[in-house]
């Protein structure tokens, strides 16, 4: 197989298509190679999880050692400047001290050497004082954790894609990756340096659902959520629960659920609804809507249904919408009902013909809910 695309902004994928690029023959297998790349990847963190200790051992050796070569050169331009000055201070010796000219012009050189000395031995201080020639406990304990935190080493900037490969190379030989048809199951079989031969599975989501399989039954399982009364996020977290996955292999989410929701011809449909039968019948109303079509706030209605003067029902589930029924003869003492509360303002008891619901003949083979909200 070939990398194709063989760029981060450009969806890397692997393809055996020799045959497609070489004659014009059909393409075999393809897959995104972001998937294997990350299995790959944690099989090598894993394998050379061991040597983490022993490389924070060596990197310590190696910053004390690059230390002492510092220490070594800065000492070495010390003792240089040092035999510098002595040399401009061996002809100022040996010159007559009655010949102030001479003297005075062999001083001058001396001197430079001798500050250029102090300069430098102060140099040397300050260095020694930032970068002890040995490394310190916060030191080290940094490169340990440097060293222990490989994802962090590979992922880091100064690491390069070329790093990434060598070290790739340097343990594994080889990758081979089948994907049967139609399938989000990839064989991957790795071939180790030195022998060693390991087997592991990739799942990779398909575009639709019908390579997959299993579409009929998530269908079911959603439909059968949402009549339960069941929120779209609320039937992810279940769906997630359970082991089942959206197409591309992710995780469903209330979105998703949504989405297929509309699919299944579920648009518009409220949760707790399972069949038709759910839905307001004859003289039935959402309480919303009829709330509405009196001209008062669904509070009121709600505060007639705790009462317990005016029949209701509720869709299943926790926060399922209400559904109120009311004929012509209700709707007409309901508004009497809201006209007397309206004059008396809570300083009188609405009379018992306002406030006792008509009784309502339910058709032979269909339920509904009383008043309090029981079958």
């Amino acid at each position: 197989m070939a990398a194709r695309n063989a760029r981060a902004s450009a969806h890397p994928r692997y393809a055996c298509d020799a045959e497609y690029q070489e004659y014009g023959g059909p393409r075999c297998q393809s897959l995104v190679a972001a998937d294997p790349d990350r299995e790959i990847a944690a099989l090598v963190l894993r394998a050379v999880e061991p040597a983490a200790r022993a490389l924070s051992l060596r990197a310590g050796e190696r910053a004390e050692r690059d230390r002492d070569r510092l220490h070594a050169h800065w000492q070495q331009r010390v003792e240089r400047a040092g035999y510098e000055a002595d040399r401009a201070r061996r002809p100022d010796d040996a010159v007559d001290p009655e010949n102030r000219l001479v003297a005075r012009a062999l001083e001058r050189p001396w001197e430079e050497k001798l500050v250029e000395r102090e300069r430098l031995t102060e140099d040397v201080a300050r260095f020694q004082a930032d970068h002890p020639r040995h490394l310190s406990g916060p030191e080290r304990d940094q490169i340990r954790a440097l060293a222990a935190d490989l994802p962090g080493l590979r992922d880091s900037r100064t690491t390069t894609g070329a790093d990434r490969r060598t070290i790739v190379r340097l343990l594994i030989e080889s990758v081979e990756l089948t994907r049967a048809v139609e399938s989000e199951r990839i064989a991957m079989v790795v071939h180790w340096r030195g022998g060693a031969v390991t087997r592991h599975e990739v799942r990779q989501g398909l575009r639709t659902y019908r390579g997959r399989g299993g579409l009929e039954k998530r269908r079911a399982r959603i439909l059968e959520l949402r009549g339960d009364g069941l929120t779209a996020d609320a039937s992810a977290e279940v769906l997630n629960r359970e082991g089942y996955v959206v197409a591309r292999g992710d995780r469903f989410t209330g979105h998703r659920v949504r989405l297929l929701l509309v699919r299944f011809g579920q648009a518009g449909v409220p949760p707790g609804v399972r069949d038709v039968s759910d839905l307001p019948g004859p003289d039935e109303w959402w309480l919303s809507e009829w709330a509405e079509h009196l001209g008062i706030e669904p509070i009121i209605v709600h505060r007639w249904r705790w009462s317990e003067w005016v029949h209701a029902r509720q869709l299943r589930g926790p926060n399922g919408r209400w559904i109120v029924w009311a004929n012509p003869g209700e709707v007409k003492r309901l508004r009497r009902l809201r006209a007397f509360e309206i004059k008396y303002r809570g300083r009188r008891t609405p009379p018992v013909e306002l406030t006792r619901p008509a009784k309502r003949v339910v058709p032979k083979g269909s339920t509904t809910r009383s008043p309090s909200g029981g079958r």
